[in-house]
């Protein structure tokens, strides 16, 4: 690609931001036509390697540069490239692309902010999980049942054997949305194929048929039932 293909490329060139990136020839050919047929204000380069000393490989005083994206910098060594200053900075980037300033300028802080967020959100989504979950099968007054003691069950020994091997947690819609409803362990436990946004609706009558026919409903704050787990 050369200066010639910009009409047949983009005819509106001269009306718009340029950014190229290449070999020094080519840039020197796209700089010397803008100067000539647009405007040069308009292109902006970027080198693979530095333009040295017009012949004198040894030519230039060096300095200090400072990346746009980020706070830091680095210093430039005399017949050095932009590269230089990445790895001066101690933040190299793969060498010969160029990306190479880009990732040579990136910042190691978010990066650390991001792996502490994410372990700080898995130990208290773990934490939660645990308390949550915990609180259905464990808590007192809950109870499991040998082999033997279920064999031959009837339907109604089934449904009562629920009741007593799981409790529930009290709270109000926004704590069962939290814990993904597992609040009502009980309701679960009698309809396992009932979707968990009706145990809602179907837990103010699960403890009013037990109270009628004597059987235990547990259930209790989270603190309570988390504390006998």
């Amino acid at each position: 690609m050369g200066p010639a293909d910009l009409d047949r490329l983009c005819p509106d060139w001269r009306k718009r931001e340029t950014y190229i990136s290449g070999p020094n020839e080519m840039l020197e050919a796209f700089r010397d036509h803008f100067d000539r047929e647009g405007d040069c204000d308009r292109l902006h380069m970027e080198r693979f390697q530095p333009k040295l000393g017009l012949g004198q490989a040894g030519g230039g005083e060096g300095g200090t540069s400072k990346f746009l994206m980020s706070s830091h910098g680095g210093i430039l060594r005399p017949a050095s490239s932009g590269h230089g200053a990445g790895s001066g900075a101690k933040r190299p980037g793969p060498a010969g692309t160029c990306c190479a300033t880009c990732s040579g300028a990136a910042r190691p802080e978010p990066f650390l902010r991001t792996l502490t967020a994410d372990v700080v959100a898995n130990i208290i989504r773990n934490v939660w999980a645990y308390a949550i979950i915990f609180c259905g099968p464990f808590p007192d007054q809950t109870y499991t049942f040998t082999e033997e003691e279920v064999k031959d069950e009837t339907r109604g020994g089934w449904y009562v054997r629920q009741l007593t091997g799981a409790a529930n947690i009290d709270g109000g819609p926004m704590f069962h949305v939290m814990s993904g409803n597992h609040g009502y362990q009980v309701e679960h436990h009698l309809y396992p194929d009932m979707p968990s946004t009706r145990y809602g609706e179907i837990a103010p009558k699960v403890p009013e048929i037990c109270v009628r026919y004597g059987l235990p409903y547990n259930s209790g704050p989270f603190r309570k039932q988390l504390g006998m787990v």
